[in-house]
C-alpha cells in the first residue's frame, strides 16, 4: 500500500502563505535555481523566495516533525490550536480547534505526526484532503 504524502506545494500555499514555484529545467536539462542553503535545486523541486529574493527549497512538511511544527506555530499566529496524539501503536490523530475550543476538523495517518498535521491543517483552510485519498 502506498501513502499519498499532503502536498509539500498545497502546505506550503494554502497553510503557509508562501508563493510556491517549481525549479526549471535549463537548456542542458540540469538545474537553474541556486538556493541560500548552497544547492542547486533540481528540476520540479518546489521551491520560494523569501523577502530578499533568495530561493529556499520547500520544508518537508508532512514528513519531518520540525517542519511540521512551523505548521502548528503559524495555526497559533490565526489564534487556531492543534493537538496530536499516538493512536495505539501505528497511528497518529491531529486535531485543530479555535481559539474557544471548538472542534474544526481534525485528521488521522499511519505515516507518522507530521503527516496527520499536514492533512488536518490543509483541512481546517478549505482544502479538500479526502479520507480515501491518503491511501492507495
Amino acid at each position: 500500500m502506498r501513502v499519498i504524502h499532503a502536498k509539500l506545494e498545497l502546505v506550503g500555499q494554502h497553510v503557509m502563505g508562501l508563493d510556491v514555484k517549481f525549479a526549471p529545467r535549463g537548456k542542458d536539462g540540469g538545474p537553474v535555481v541556486y538556493t541560500g542553503d548552497r544547492d542547486w535545486l533540481e528540476p520540479g523541486t518546489p521551491y520560494y523566495n523569501d523577502e530578499n529574493g533568495t530561493a529556499w527549497e520547500l520544508p518537508r512538511y508532512s514528513s519531518d516533525i520540525a517542519a511540521a511544527w512551523q505548521v502548528v506555530e503559524k495555526f497559533k499566529e490565526r489564534k487556531l490550536y492543534m493537538s496530536v496524539e499516538c493512536v495505539g501503536d501505528t497511528g497518529y490523530h491531529a486535531v485543530v480547534y479555535d481559539e474557544d475550543g471548538n472542534h474544526l476538523t481534525d485528521a488521522y495517518s499511519e505515516e507518522g505526526p507530521a503527516h496527520a498535521v499536514c492533512v488536518a491543517a490543509l483541512r481546517a483552510v478549505g482544502v479538500e484532503v479526502p479520507v480515501d485519498a491518503l491511501t492507495a
